[in-house]
């Protein structure tokens, strides 16, 4: 589907993408995607054994059938992206698919990114493209997670919430993980159709945080390392708090360099791996 309104961040152009890696974009619409799930019978085992794997993973808050609705669009995404050999995809995760087929698709993108198809929210496919790179450099050993990060700690410095909805994958779980509605469409849509989304604080220890983007032809991508503090504090979403040498200088460059709200954070320092793939790349590094 198309980027959401308002989200310019999430643009792109896909002729430097073809020209220099040779990397096509494949549209899927949000029809021919309702009518693959809705042609999943809801007994299909698949679906048993995913509606059972969450279940048993997970604290649920939300009704079977979204459980059910949720396996279907993971299985009918995970077949579109087997048949046109996709690494990954950019998914317009609302707000149609919960006014249309009336659950949130969290929690199934981040079922698929602990299954190694990279789903980034908002369409945003340079996010995309930063989640392959992270996953590639770790040599598919862990799974990144696709984030916003413009919050600042109320108290510590040097700290920002790397944050979003519900669409982190369980297998990056430091704590409970707890299948709810969406804690900010549930107002705008009603709570009976946004169930589905995978709120958990991340685990602990050293990350990696990029950003790709690409202004007239020449991509560049940001490279920094943090640390996830444990919390005890209880925020919706999936989400963690993580400590930087220098916040106002991350975000300084943010602003400077063209960067934008999205990033990708991944577990371990993978700085040199990922400065090693933008050398043979041809892309510049930004580092913080």
């Amino acid at each position: 589907g198309p980027r959401p309104e308002r989200f310019e961040t999430c643009a792109y152009d896909e002729l430097p993408l073809i020209e220099q890696f040779g990397q096509r974009v494949v549209p899927l619409s949000l029809l021919d995607l309702f009518t693959a799930v809705r042609e999943i019978s809801d007994d299909d085992p698949e679906v048993v054994s995913i509606v059972r794997d969450i279940r048993e993973r997970a604290e649920v808050e939300v009704s079977d059938e979204v459980l059910v609705k949720s396996a279907k669009l993971e299985l009918a995404l995970k077949d579109f992206a087997g048949s046109k050999g996709l690494s990954g995809m950019g998914i317009q995760c609302w707000t149609a698919v919960e006014e249309e087929y009336g659950i949130s698709p969290c929690l199934a993108m981040g079922r698929l990114t602990d299954q190694g198809i990279m789903c980034a929210c908002e369409v945003d496919i340079l996010g995309v493209l930063t989640m392959l790179i992270q996953y590639s450099a770790s040599m598919k050993r862990t799974v990144p997670h696709f984030i916003d990060w413009t919050i600042r700690h109320q108290e510590d410095e040097d700290t920002f919430l790397a944050w979003h909805c519900g669409n982190a994958p369980m297998s990056l779980a430091g704590g409970p993980i707890c299948i709810r509605s969406h804690s900010i469409l549930d107002a705008l849509l009603g709570e009976e159709r946004v169930g589905g989304t995978a709120e958990m604080q991340l685990k602990p220890g050293a990350v990696t945080l990029n950003r790709l983007v690409e202004y007239e032809g020449r991509f560049k991508l940001l490279v920094a390392r943090g640390e996830i503090v444990p919390s005890d504090q209880k925020l919706r979403g999936s989400w963690a708090w993580v400590k930087v040498p220098d916040l106002d200088g991350l975000y300084r460059t943010l602003v400077e360099e063209g960067f934008v709200h999205h990033a990708s954070l991944v577990h371990g320092d993978l700085t040199w791996e990922i400065r090693e793939f933008c050398k043979f790349a041809g892309i510049e590094v930004v580092e913080v």
